[in-house]
């Protein structure tokens, strides 16, 4: 009924008032200044538009209730790289840097057991907080907290690594 009553309070001859879209607080934030027309720019823009949502998590919690926490454990076993990775969501996250390391990242990948070459790029390399970084794809493991050093140190790690995943990841989203 209250809507109705303001309808009728709108006069078709006098101008309405337009409404703006909010600034885009942004904008001139000094950790996203990339060179114009640059990669980061671009992906940047493209980014600084796009809605962030809620972070998704796995409530043990509810499938404990549900008597299915041990199913779920089979999937996702206690301090894998999957649990690390959900409690994440659970960290507090700022969008100017999460977009600066977005726009800002860039991967390398390299083929197991390949030299390292000093005139080649670091495989991972990216901007935080206006700081640029630049390492191994294994450090980059470990310091994100997705894996340990134990377990970086695997056969499995050195033979299909975390590259393959996050080489399709990289280029499936084309940031």
């Amino acid at each position: 009924m209250d809507a109705e009553m303001e309808i009728d309070h709108i006069n078709p001859e006098q101008p309405q008032k337009q409404t703006r879209p909010p600034a885009d607080p942004l904008l001139d934030h000094p950790y996203l200044g990339f060179p114009p027309k640059s990669d980061a720019a671009l992906r940047c823009d493209k980014l600084r538009k796009m809605y962030v949502g809620a972070h998704f998590a796995v409530s043990w919690k509810t499938l404990r209730e549900l008597g299915a926490e041990d199913w779920a454990r089979e999937f996702v076993p206690r301090d894998s790289p999957w649990d690390r990775l959900f409690e994440l969501s659970f960290t507090p996250s700022y969008r100017e840097i999460l977009i600066e390391f977005l726009s800002s990242f860039e991967f390398h990948p390299r083929r197991p057991n390949e030299a390292v070459d000093p005139a080649q790029p670091a495989e991972v390399s990216f901007r935080m907080a206006g700081q640029a970084r630049s390492m191994s794809l294994a450090d980059f493991a470990v310091h994100s907290g997705l894996y340990t050093e134990a377990e970086i140190a695997t056969d499995l790690y050195r033979t299909v690594r975390l590259t393959q995943i996050l080489y399709c990841y990289y280029y499936y989203f084309n940031i």
